[in-house]
């Protein structure tokens, strides 16, 4: 059991770096488009440096929640365990890599509130 969800972990992993990677260039983008000078955006290296920051973070939080689903597997002991492992990773893995998102899709829902966009 535990070798299957380990074997998934490298997986997990890539794909919430190339999300992460593809929000932080999504909300340049639209930080660059849409908000004016006199809003302050910038792109900085510090900013760089603590938005990369904040990112291990995120990685360290979803790594641990990731632990959730073997653990969930030894609670609920699923008749059809191979049927559980993968809608518990398809899911997890999911919310995981939509979640870089939140910022830059909370930045463009404000922007067209406001009727920038």
């Amino acid at each position: 059991m535990l070798k299957w969800w380990l074997s998934r972990l490298p997986l997990y992993n890539i794909g919430i770096v190339c999300s992460g990677i593809m929000a932080y260039m999504f909300w340049v983008l639209l930080g660059t488009l849409f908000l004016p000078i006199e809003a302050g955006f910038e792109i900085t290296l510090i900013t760089i440096l603590l938005h990369g920051i904040a990112f291990l973070g995120y990685i360290f939080v979803a790594n641990v929640l990731y632990c959730l689903g073997p653990l969930a597997e030894v609670i609920i002991s699923p008749r059809k365990p191979n049927g559980f492992r993968y809608a518990v990773f398809g899911l997890g893995f999911s919310i995981a890599v939509l979640g870089p998102f939140v910022v830059p899709i909370h930045l463009l829902v404000f922007e067209i509130i406001l009727g920038r966009v």
